[in-house]
């Protein structure tokens, strides 16, 4: 089973920047969870994140208040956070830390 891996988007993010991340998921195995897909909907977005293995941080996270909010409700809740290159590396270890 693959993890899910929650995409934190900068703010003013267009449709091709969150597909773009979700091609790149997919491509290392990954299953993408992009909150895009729900919109302005904040509640929406959390409760998808709690369903995930991860967080990807794009470029340009720290501009979006919402994905903070996700950042810091993902390291409270122990869920790993990092970069494409992270991620990327880690699904080259087959998961391995």
């Amino acid at each position: 089973m693959s993890k899910r891996i929650y995409i934190a988007l900068p703010h003013g993010y267009t449709r091709e920047t969150s597909y773009a991340a979700e091609d790149a998921l997919t491509l290392l195995g990954y299953e993408p969870a992009n909150p895009a897909d729900n919109g302005t909907n904040d509640r929406a977005n959390l409760c998808m994140l709690t369903q995930c293995d991860g967080v990807l941080l794009m470029p340009g996270w720290e501009t979006s208040p919402m994905s903070t909010i996700a950042v810091t409700v993902a390291k409270h809740l122990n869920i790993p956070v990092g970069t494409y290159d992270q991620w990327s590396a880690l699904a080259a270890t087959g998961g391995q830390r």
